[in-house]
């Protein structure tokens, strides 16, 4: 975990879904989509921190699948991810092989914290409480589980100092 500097992030689908993409539809001005985001700062503090989401092929297929699942549009999910890359927001680590497994976290949609610690990340922002409830077991070994509330509010009070 960096101590300073940009931050190292692992976005659950809702979070890239909700908070992220309309921020980027409505920067894309792609009219043919009306996309309200949950919480419109968690982009612009990604933005401003010049922090890094952290994308894998595990995380891609369950961004992927959970779009299928949402209704969300395929093509607006490879729109935002490419304008992510392109806005050097995106880091692509390579991690282990196999499947690892950590005692205290389920196997479901465990993509999202078991990445978030093979990759070293600073943050897990999710409001799944499943991962919040887990949040000691997952900070054991790295990353800090917040709501896109908590990662903009320590932000701000880092950018500060």
């Amino acid at each position: 975990m960096s101590a300073r500097g940009p931050k190292r992030v692992v976005l659950n689908s809702h979070r890239l879904f909700r908070d992220i993409s309309p921020q980027i539809v409505r920067e894309l001005e792609l009219e043919a989509l009306e996309m309200t985001p949950s919480d419109p700062e968690l982009y612009a503090t990604i933005q401003r921190g010049n922090h890094r989401i952290i994308l894998t092929d595990r995380l891609t297929d369950e961004y992927a699948r959970e779009a299928r699942r949402q209704g969300f549009p395929a093509l607006v999910l490879g729109t935002v991810i490419q304008h992510l890359s392109q806005e050097g927001l995106i880091v692509r680590p390579r991690l282990p092989g196999g499947r690892p497994s950590i005692p205290g976290i389920p196997q479901r949609h465990n993509v999202f914290p078991l990445t978030a610690i093979a990759a070293n990340a600073d943050y897990l922002i999710t409001e799944n409480p499943a991962w919040h409830s887990r949040s000691d077991t997952i900070g054991q070994h790295g990353p800090i589980v917040v709501t896109p509330r908590a990662f903009i509010e320590r932000e701000a009070t880092r950018g500060n100092r």
